[in-house]
């Protein structure tokens, strides 16, 4: 099943600001981030979309390391200092954080 365009367009930012593949100690940064716009499921479908394209960086499994990482963003609490060099990350592959479309 497609992605609606506002999900895909996410999935885009996150490939072109991590065109190596997302590190696993950004995950719960990233979703903290995409968080404040996006609803839980609108987070499950892009991680599942990370893991199934190969974009995260990790031996286990992506599909449980995802719901993980989206279970810790929205559930407790987030380094900041992780959040900041994920925004910072993405500001420089030219996104703005408040261009997220709303969920």
């Amino acid at each position: 099943m497609a992605l609606p365009a506002f999900l895909q367009r996410i999935i885009d930012w996150v490939r072109q600001g991590y065109p190596e593949g997302l590190p696993k100690h950004d995950y719960i940064a990233l979703f903290a981030v995409l968080g404040r716009q996006l609803s839980t499921a609108d987070l499950e479908r892009v991680a599942d979309e990370l893991a199934l394209s190969g974009q995260l960086a990790t031996a286990d499994d992506p599909h449980e390391v995802v719901r993980q990482a989206v279970s810790a963003a929205t559930n407790g609490p987030v380094d900041e200092a992780a959040v900041v060099r994920v925004e910072e990350r993405l500001r420089a592959a030219g996104w703005d954080i408040t261009e997220l479309p709303p969920c």
